[in-house]
């Protein structure tokens, strides 16, 4: 230890000092000295006398007064102060005032200490000189003094990435403690000991707070301490402050989309409205989920404002949704970030808000298409982002005159009231209903679609036979008496020509090879020499060398073992005539490459490949692609999944689920049963609404499944999808293709009459079992059982109801309707109850 060492050699120098009479201060030399300065006592008696004089000397110049000194009465003499300053000079220690100066360095509040034996002289002014006392030979040593313990050196930094406050300290002191907002949170300790000669040991250390929480103002405090031998005297705190400042949410953007509802644990699959807001985060740290506050106000901007939610995220952004909506309603929201409570920061503090952001929560829009085929109009409506339904209708006029046919919960609805030769417009108009309120909101009408009807609609198809053939194929058309075929060239600018006439279904044409052609169909009917055609459709194809066409897997056969699956796909193709060849690839996942798998012949239209799936690894090959070869001239396709009609899925999935059917297995549910696919040990189930999003509602390993989340009146399309989840392979998923398909609509049950009772007054009780999905209950009566039934009373809440003034000595016949609206905002009925039949008698 430097410090302590310069004070030692600063006590020696000091002693030899002042016996010379350099300064006016003695210093008592320990008993050791003395025992070994009194060896020869005849020269230490010469000495004396010597000394003695030369002390005398040099103190009548000093000016101050001199402090007492208790001289021993033995050992202690003037010999023993020259024989010390001889050693110091043999030593060529350094000066005096030298020593002092560099004990002053560390802002002169550090203090000399005294030699071993002796007592601490504290020197507060050059001009203060204290009083000395001399410590007798076999006097114990002092306790420790009483230096007041001080940081010299100090750094702190604040790191807003590592949520932490780094600081560096040195000085003296026993120990350390350190408070964060006037919270003790840890205690540093000195391992040098305190004594005489070091009451405050030099200290040097540092340390690093974590987890600040952004926004909070901390204050760290250092208290360092000393001791006196039994008390802790504390020195001068050292505060600094550190903090990390809250993000900035710079910009928030509102949209309103529509999603599927979930309530209660249920959902309808219907879409229903919300906002979502997008909020643009500066001064965001990735290490730490901050807490925002969104808050607002309702229908104008000058609002009153709430807080209506928290969330929390790391990022450069916070997304957050806002289902409590109702539509026709104008919302205003602003967010602000908030910080966290702990041990250190009791309370939280708030950033500054963003700006306000809108949010117009508008009626719903669609839609509105037509078609006509074999006497019947079918009317398609596409609402946008969240229809519940449509209200369906009709004019013979294109600007008025329209009148609701229908209200539907599908996106079609096929209209049979239609006349041969009319022209007829549609409209339709898109609601929404909040299954949590009740309550119904219309939306404006769609745009009018109109059709003309005369006969059925007609839909070509086309098919290359051979290099220079091509077979059309159509279907048959309502009223069309023939067909005309027409074809053109793919050469810019060539016109249509007639190719021919039949009133077959297909025709065969020879045309030239290598050449692109369109071709038309027209239906037709003819009346004397006039002809008139009524419907047409268009089609091409290209007789050169191309990619081969319909490519898909036609045939499928799983084997299953213990340790792999295999499946056995056989791929079929249009054969491309021009090819010299077929070249299949395949992507190996195993070697995570693209691999030829077989070269065929030109006149091959089929190929069987084996695909092997091991547990964890899943299947070999996948991405398969067929090319046809000429010279250097190639063609591809790749095998889709999606194909409409595909049963077969790729060459690394199980085949579809097929077989689907589903029968009502009560008031309250439905049964889904299909066919068992080779290979598969799980199914996963799907519903979808009409106009919502499609929803999982469970799994199981056997081939059925109860449904009982349902609501009456709707076509609910159920679909599944098989998975062998050991050697993670799954079923084909055509989603909406209907192949693995099936659509259910659950009737609403009706109720049943338990009696109906004279009671008293001309009245009849009528009383009735509870049915499910039941909102109300309609009564009706006749006065014969074959009669017409009219509605008497609409009940809700009761399974009973009392009717009066009834005609005494008459008899009455009751009958009960269910109803209720389902998920879609529609009015379901169910089929009225028997008839129970009361006389009055009373």
């Amino acid at each position: 230890m430097k410090a302590r060492f310069v004070k030692s050699i600063m006590c020696l120098t000091l002693a030899g000092a002042l016996v010379a009479g350099e300064v006016g201060t003695v210093f008592a030399a320990e008993p050791a000295i003395v025992q070994e300065t009194a060896e020869n006592t005849q020269k230490a008696e010469v000495s004396e006398a010597v000394e003695t004089e030369k002390v005398e000397e040099t103190e009548a110049p000093v000016e101050t007064e001199m402090p007492e000194a208790e001289i021993p009465q033995e050992t202690e003499n003037v010999s023993e102060a020259v024989e010390i300053t001889e050693v110091i000079e043999e030593a060529e220690e350094p000066a005096v005032n030298e020593v002092v100066e560099e004990v002053k360095e560390p802002e002169e509040t550090e203090e000399p200490e005294a030699a071993d034996g002796q007592e601490q002289v504290l020197v507060q002014e050059e001009t203060e000189l204290p009083k000395v006392k001399m410590v007798e030979e076999t006097q114990e040593a002092p306790s420790v003094g009483t230096l007041t313990p001080s940081i010299t050196y100090s750094y702190s930094n604040t790191s807003s990435y590592s949520r932490q406050q780094y600081i560096s300290f040195s000085g003296y002191g026993s120990k350390f403690e350190i408070y964060v907002n006037n919270v003790k949170w840890n205690t540093l300790y000195n391992n040098e000991t305190a004594d005489a000669n070091d009451p405050a040991p030099w200290y040097s250390d540092s340390f690093e707070f974590t987890n600040m929480i952004p926004g909070v103002n901390y204050t760290f405090k250092i208290v360092p301490y000393s001791y006196d031998g039994t008390t802790e005297k504390a020195g001068t705190a050292k505060i600094f402050t550190g903090k990390i400042n809250l993000p900035t949410v710079s910009s928030v953007t509102a949209s309103v989309y529509g999603t599927t509802v979930y309530e209660n644990g249920t959902t309808t699959g219907y879409r229903k409205p919300y906002v979502s807001l997008n909020c643009n985060i500066s001064n965001y740290n990735y290490s730490y989920y901050q807490k925002y506050e969104i808050y607002r106000a309702v229908g104008k901007k000058t609002a009153s404002y709430k807080k209506v939610a928290e969330t929390s995220s790391s990022g450069s952004s916070v997304w957050w949704s806002d289902y409590d909506i109702k539509v026709g309603t104008k919302y205003y929201y602003k967010v602000r970030a908030v910080s966290d409570t702990d041990t250190y920061a009791a309370k939280t503090v708030a950033g500054s808000f963003s700006k306000v952001c809108e949010a117009s929560v508008s009626k719903p829009a669609a839609d509105c298409g037509v078609s006509y085929e074999d006497g019947i109009v079918s009317v398609y409506a596409e609402g946008y982002g969240f229809s519940s339904g449509f209200d369906v209708y009709r004019s013979t006029k294109k600007t008025k005159g329209y009148k609701k046919i229908a209200t539907i919960s599908d996106t079609s609805y096929q209209d049979k009231k239609v006349k041969s030769g009319s022209a007829y417009y549609y409209k339709v108009k898109p609601f929404y209903y909040d299954t949590k309120t009740k309550r119904k909101y219309s939306g404006e009408y769609s745009d009018p679609a109109g059709v003309k009807v005369l006969m059925g609609s007609i839909y070509l198809e086309t098919q290359q036979t051979a290099s220079n053939k091509v077979k059309l194929s159509w279907n048959k058309v309502a009223g069309a008496k023939n067909y005309d075929i027409y074809y053109k060239t793919d050469m810019a600018g060539d016109a249509y020509k007639r190719l021919g006439s039949t009133k077959k279904l297909s025709y065969t044409a020879k045309l030239s090879a290598n050449t692109g052609y369109s071709f038309q169909i027209r239906a037709c009917s003819e009346s004397g020499n006039v002809k008139s055609y009524y419907q047409s459709a268009s089609n091409y194809i290209n007789l050169g060398f191309k990619a081969p066409e319909n490519f898909r897997v036609a045939k499928k056969s799983i084997s299953v073992k213990s340790t792999s699956l295999t499946i056995k796909s056989t791929l079929r193709w249009d054969r491309v005539y021009g090819a010299k060849s077929y070249r299949i690839e395949a992507y190996d996942n195993y070697a995570q490459q693209t691999k030829t798998i077989k070269t065929l012949k030109s006149s091959a239209t089929s190929y069987t490949l084996n695909n092997t799936a091991l547990k964890g690894k899943g299947a070999k090959y996948s991405s398969v692609r067929i090319y046809a070869v000429n010279g250097n001239k190639e063609r591809s396709s790749y095998l889709s999944e999606y194909q409409e009609g595909n049963k077969y899925g790729t060459v690394s999935s199980l085949a579809a689920v097929s077989g689907v059917k589903a029968k009502r297995s009560s008031s309250t549910s439905v049964k889904i049963a299909w066919k068992k696919v080779a290979g598969a040990d799980n199914y996963t189930i799907y519903r979808q609404a009409p106009t919502g999003e499609r929803v999982y509602l469970g799994k199981t390993s056997k081939t059925s499944f109860t449904d009982k989340k349902l609501t009456p009146g709707v076509n609910y399309t159920y679909s599944i999808v098989a998975s062998n989840e050991k050697f993670g392979i799954f079923g084909s998923d055509d989603y909406g293709l209907l192949t693995n398909a099936v659509v259910y609509k659950h009737k609403l049950g009706a109720t049943s009459i338990t009696s109906v009772k004279n009671v008293s007054g001309k009245k009849a009780v009528i009383t009735w079992k509870q049915a499910a999905y039941a909102q109300q209950y309609v009564v009706y009566r006749a006065d014969s059982k074959n009669g017409t039934y009219k509605k008497v009373a609409t009940v809700k809440g009761k399974t009973s109801y009392t009717n009066s003034k009834l005609s005494k000595g008459k008899t009455y016949y009751y009958r009960v309707e269910v109803r209720t609206v389902n998920d879609a905002g529609i009015t379901v009925a169910s089929a009225k109850s028997g008839y129970k039949a009361v006389k009055i008698k009373k």
